[in-house]
């Protein structure tokens, strides 16, 4: 029987095979290679696959076409054959030595199941990118909280890695830590109409996979959709301050950020209604 990979760093894509994804690849897979990992990619795009010869020797890549994103990374996790399981996005950048510390701190804390890290933005043109990254992840923006503990803290959806342990169908409670120097660099600027896209597709995909699944008190949840954007929006800011944001960059990306949760709000509301609709495979 072949050895397990030390690591499996996970990304879930689907945009397919492009420089995007490849400019990921070749940055993760000496590092990963190092340790005895792999980069597995698990790609629901249904285009073409890479040419042979254009992926490093310690990637694996295997294509499911017309995925959601959130199928995907159901799947990838339980697929994945690392030790330890990493999960980012295809267009995050990470640390050079950022596997090696996966395994390092997962050594030193046998009592951990996940251990999360911070999130940064790398998408700083204007006040919308800076928007939709607080939206989306100024929570995992550093300083991050370091309480261990059943459930807590929060751990990053895009920087997270979990011992075999904590994936199993049975598995209870994780216990979870933040360690400030697993850290990775998000990317995504789409302009007006891509950014306000992926925000209403997100918000209709999570609320409708949730209907699926419980599908009583729906109007409810609808309702309460729909009287979440100054909260939500009031949080993040309140976070970003926190984690020491400048406050003059918080003012400008506000209104972008109360149109995005609006949008995102809708989403969810109709989500709860109608159902996921098409949306899971716009998602990107």
């Amino acid at each position: 029987m072949s050895k397990r990979p030390s690591i499996s760093v996970c990304i879930p894509t689907v945009r397919g095979w492009g420089p995007e994804l490849r400019a990921v690849c070749d940055a993760l897979a000496p590092q990963t290679a190092a340790v005895g990992g792999e980069v597995f990619v698990l790609d629901g795009s249904g285009r073409p696959e890479p040419p042979d010869g254009a992926l490093p020797a310690a990637v694996n890549w295997r294509s499911v076409p017309r995925t959601s994103v959130a199928r995907l990374r159901t799947d990838i996790l339980a697929a994945a054959e690392g030790e330890i399981v990493a999960i980012t996005e295809d267009h995050c950048r990470a640390t050079d030595d950022w596997c090696a510390l996966m395994l390092s701190i997962h050594r030193e804390h046998p009592e951990i199941d996940v251990v999360g890290g911070s999130v940064d933005n790398d998408s700083r043109a204007s006040a919308l990118d800076w928007a939709a990254f607080y939206i989306g992840y100024v929570p995992d923006m550093p300083p991050l909280p370091i309480d261990r503990g059943p459930g807590q803290p929060r751990v990053s959806m895009i920087n997270a890695a979990y011992k075999r342990r904590a994936l199993a169908p049975k598995a209870g409670p994780s216990v979870a830590m933040n360690d400030a120097r697993l850290q990775i660099w998000h990317s995504e600027s789409y302009g007006v109409r891509g950014t306000t896209g992926v925000n209403f597709h997100s918000g209709r995909t999570v609320e409708g996979l949730r209907r699926d699944e419980v599908p009583e008190r729906h109007v409810l949840r609808a309702v309460r959709a729909l009287a979440l954007p100054g909260p939500r929006v009031a949080r993040r800011l309140l976070t970003g301050y926190r984690r020491g944001q400048p406050v003059g960059r918080l003012a400008r990306s506000a209104p972008w950020m109360l149109w995005l949760a609006w949008v995102q709000s809708f989403g969810e509301a109709l989500g709860a209604l109608d159902g996921a609709g098409s949306s899971p495979g716009k998602v990107r």
